[in-house]
């Protein structure tokens, strides 16, 4: 008789990826390790890979900045992630780069 299918969260999918990240194992070994399909975790694996541990409501600040000339220009914003660390944002940035440098710094400010 096999066992009736699992329904997992996306927590729990975070959990084990962590988990295997600790492990060393190649994601089939752990996948299989874990009696998950290989390619069930490979899909979550793609699909968290870039995504934000969180949602958070942070500060934002929208400075005027300078040219050379001292002339005030665009606007920008600061998202301050701690006392030390604040990122300052220019104009056309891309949402998808910020996204990456806010999960790095998150894990380390």
């Amino acid at each position: 008789m096999t066992e009736p299918k699992t329904r997992r969260s996306e927590a729990e999918y975070r959990r084990l990826l962590a988990e295997r990240e600790r492990s060393g194992l190649t994601l089939k070994a752990f996948a299989e390790s874990k009696g998950i399909k290989p390619q069930t975790l490979y899909a979550w694996h793609r699909r968290l890979r870039h995504a934000p541990d969180s949602v958070a409501i942070v500060p934002v600040q929208v400075v005027e900045t300078a040219n050379q000339s001292g002339v005030t220009s665009e606007r920008c914003f600061e998202v301050t992630i701690s006392s030390d660390c604040v990122v300052s944002v220019p104009p056309g940035f891309d949402a998808n780069e910020l996204a990456r440098l806010m999960s790095v710094l998150g894990s380390r400010c």
